[in-house]
């Protein structure tokens, strides 16, 4: 995930991204700053998974939404959800969406209950 973020990094905006950007971005009012943050949002989450540490609530659904926006962006211009890239990631992106809910709607059952602990 590294070498992806590094490549769309700003240090590449001239040699690469100025002439190759709409090959492999068709949507021509996307710039190279707007995938770059995408991929940092997904680098950054990888990062804490990968570091056992917890992704939910407004971090989760960043790295969604940009997971969703390379999906859809990437290669050619396609209607919403019917890349290969979304296709192939649509029922995993389902099943966390799932998940979320589950764990929100869990953690919403804990809040205004009192314990005994501080």
């Amino acid at each position: 995930m590294y070498f992806w973020k590094r490549l769309f990094s700003e240090d590449y905006e001239e040699t690469l991204w100025k002439t190759s950007l709409r090959r492999v971005f068709p949507n021509k009012k996307l710039r190279r700053a707007d995938v770059a943050l995408q991929l940092e949002r997904i680098y950054q989450t990888r990062n804490r998974l990968a570091h056992h540490e917890p992704v939910y609530g407004r971090r989760l659904a960043e790295t969604l939404t940009a997971i969703q926006f390379v999906a859809a962006n990437l290669g050619g211009a396609y209607a919403p959800g019917e890349s290969p890239l979304a296709k192939l990631l649509e029922d995993d992106m389902e099943r966390v969406k799932e998940q979320a809910a589950a764990l929100a709607t869990r953690f919403a059952s804990f809040s205004g209950t009192t314990g005994s602990h501080p």
